[in-house]
């Protein structure tokens, strides 16, 4: 296996930029207003890439199915 080097992802992260910090206050967030951000950002980001996510799992079954059957049962 190939050795990666996890330095530029830490790199990449730390600049991300992140939201306003009112923005993201969950802590005051009421329950219905978390659900709706959840539903809307994170729901809809799977949605989106779930042909991209399935398309690797689809391929990591090929390629390692016999040796974990597991990951192809759960498939």
């Amino acid at each position: 296996m190939k050795a990666l080097d996890p330095a530029p992802i830490y790199e990449d992260l730390k600049n991300t930029p992140q939201g306003a910090a009112e923005e993201n206050d969950f802590n005051n967030w009421s329950l219905t207003d978390l659900a709706d951000y959840i539903k809307e950002v994170h729901h809809e980001y799977i949605q989106e890439k779930s042909i991209y996510l399935l398309q690797f799992l689809d391929k990591l079954c090929r390629v390692h199915g016999r040796e974990t059957s597991r990951i192809v049962q759960n498939q």
